[in-house]
């Protein structure tokens, strides 16, 4: 099964909903969409706009694959139940976001080992099977690394703000 959470935020992922009509066809199993405000009217795909914290969590540890947002509780979450993860920054150029805090937040995640990063111009469906050979190192639960991290980020930007 793969589980997609698009987030809570008010603004549209719509690239991913156009993706996954494509993986729909290829793809045999259940697909589940969390889907906040983006629309989704997909046929064979199971989609909720929003979800409590246990069904959310019940979701991620039923996938297979997990493909989220960029939002940081999402991609914990998928990374401390040991799943392979595909994380789709929100982009502001998209109007997605009113920033692109998200694609630092991934790069890092991946940069790190943990996950892998959908950026604009790759296509979900060689994602999901690159997933097929690719390894990620095990996310182990730091948070004062995770706010050395932050720290550290947070001082580099305002180094060219």
């Amino acid at each position: 099964m793969i589980f997609i959470t698009l987030g809570t935020q008010r603004f549209p992922l719509n690239r991913i909903v156009d993706q996954v009509k494509e993986l729909r066809k290829t793809y045999k199993g259940d697909i589940v969409i969390q889907n906040g405000y983006t629309k989704c009217d997909l046929s064979g795909v199971l989609s909720q706009s929003f979800m409590d914290s246990e069904l959310f969590v019940n979701y991620i540890k039923e996938a297979d694959i997990v493909i989220t947002h960029g939002g940081t509780s999402s991609i914990i979450k998928s990374l401390e139940a040991q799943k392979k993860v595909i994380a789709v920054p929100r982009l502001a150029k998209f109007k997605e976001h009113v920033d692109d805090h998200q694609l630092d937040i991934c790069l890092t995640f991946e940069e790190k080992g943990y996950l892998t990063v959908l950026k604009e111009d790759e296509h979900i469906i060689d994602k999901i099977e690159g997933l097929k050979t690719q390894t990620f190192n095990k996310y182990i639960s730091n948070k004062r690394d995770l706010l050395n991290d932050i720290a550290h980020y947070i001082k580099q930007v305002g180094e060219y703000a």
